[in-house]
């Protein structure tokens, strides 16, 4: 889902860039929280979660890093995803796990894209010479017609060199834009240095350093397969291998697909990983949850819905849903997505938050969204700026929020 950011809501985190920049080299290993996760501590309207986290920040000790808070792409909130920075961000956030989305390029290289074909939102790709592999160049937009501007371009028409010679920007696009620079600024006059965006193994190489747990998502092919010879399932068995060739263990790694068969072969050809790996879910309540018992005969042991999926709104307060309630039952294990992804909070119509409208009134309500997670047993949340989610969940683990 694409985020929808007012100049106030930039405003408002902007300045957790500073507590970034500004740490020591050498603390860099430590978590720093930046101002964010206290600026909606402020916003929350009075009540015993307000006191305890209160009571929580006064006296902040050392903030450990937590395998409950996921980097979803790094830390997107401020930085462009998938890159070295994003995710060095999400690491002193405090995220213990991190995201890399796997697609491939056109040579059969595994890089890190949250879609196959979102190059001309998430890269300058249309500002360069590689415009002409786009499979739909820029259109702009018509006012006459009414219709919107737009392009496709996509990592399985160029080379990983090609690939590698982009620069990341911020995910955005501009409807109503009329040239290419209009459709890739976020915001007007936003400054993005050019970072080149990573490979699965860069991206790989980066965690271990960190010493972050990793949660790939092999994503579905926008293209005819097999493609070049390779079918999906052989992409999910590469994705496996990128794994085993870098003597990184099971343990320390969850897969991710939307895709039942990824599932399936994964924990038919490679057990130590697929009992692992999260089967991403997406729909409403009613959708999925007809399904729930064939996922745990299946040998499925965590499924991840999103947010409006596992919480339900009832007089104003968040709680358990029915879905979540019958995956515990059922002892399935519970991952969430995505977490700060569209801002602010309150705004209408926002797809993470359907149905939970009348329980977020302000910005600091998203603890009330954590605690209600939390109580509906929740283990890991995906966040598009970690350090509202370690926060919180260092005040848990450190017994000042009452489950």
């Amino acid at each position: 889902m694409s985020a929808v950011y007012s100049l106030g809501s930039i405003l408002a985190v902007g300045v957790a860039l500073f507590g970034i920049w500004l740490w020591p080299e050498a603390n860099q290993a430590a978590v720093h929280l930046g101002v964010r996760p206290f600026y909606l501590l402020d916003q929350m309207k009075a009540s015993p979660l307000k006191e305890e986290l209160s009571r929580c920040a006064l006296e902040l000790g050392e903030v450990k890093r937590s395998r409950f808070s996921i980097g979803h792409r790094g830390a997107p909130l401020q930085f462009p995803e998938h890159t070295e920075s994003s995710y060095r961000a999400a690491h002193r956030l405090g995220a213990g796990v991190l995201e890399c989305d796997v697609t491939f390029t056109q040579d059969l290289a595994l890089v890190c894209r949250h879609s196959p074909c979102d190059l001309h939102e998430t890269t300058n790709i249309l500002s360069t010479p590689l415009a002409k592999s786009c499979e739909k160049p820029f259109s702009p937009y018509n006012s006459a017609t009414g219709d919107q501007a737009s392009a496709r371009c996509c990592t399985h028409d160029i080379s990983f060199k090609d690939y590698k010679g982009l620069c990341a920007t911020m995910a955005q696009k501009n409807p109503y834009a009329t040239t290419v620079k209009e459709y890739g600024d976020w915001p007007a006059g936003f400054p993005v240095s050019c970072e080149a965006p990573l490979s699965l193994e860069e991206a790989m190489e980066l965690f271990e350093t960190l010493g972050a747990h990793h949660t790939p998502e092999l994503k579905k092919p926008e293209v005819a397969m097999p493609f070049r010879g390779m079918s999906q399932q052989d992409f999910a068995r590469k994705l496996v291998q990128a794994f085993k060739k870098a003597h990184i263990a099971p343990e320390r790694v969850r897969l991710q697909s939307f895709q039942w068969d990824d599932l399936m072969l994964w924990l038919s050809e490679e057990p130590d990983f697929g009992k692992r790996a999260i089967y991403l879910l997406e729909g409403t309540p009613k959708e999925i949850k007809k399904d729930l018992s064939t996922w745990k005969t299946s040998g499925i042991v965590t499924v991840a819905p999103p947010l409006f999926s596992l919480l339900k709104e009832e007089e104003g307060r968040l709680g358990p849903s029915a879905f979540s309630l019958e995956a515990q039952d059922l002892g399935l294990k519970l991952v969430t997505w995505t977490l700060e992804r569209s801002l602010p909070l309150t705004a209408k119509n926002q797809w993470y938050y359907q149905g939970l409208e009348e329980a977020l009134k302000t910005e600091g309500d998203v603890y009330e969204l954590l605690l209600a997670l939390k109580k509906a047993k929740v283990e890991q949340v995906f966040s598009d700026w970690p350090a509202t989610v370690s926060f919180f969940d260092h005040c848990v683990e450190e017994g000042y929020v009452t489950l």
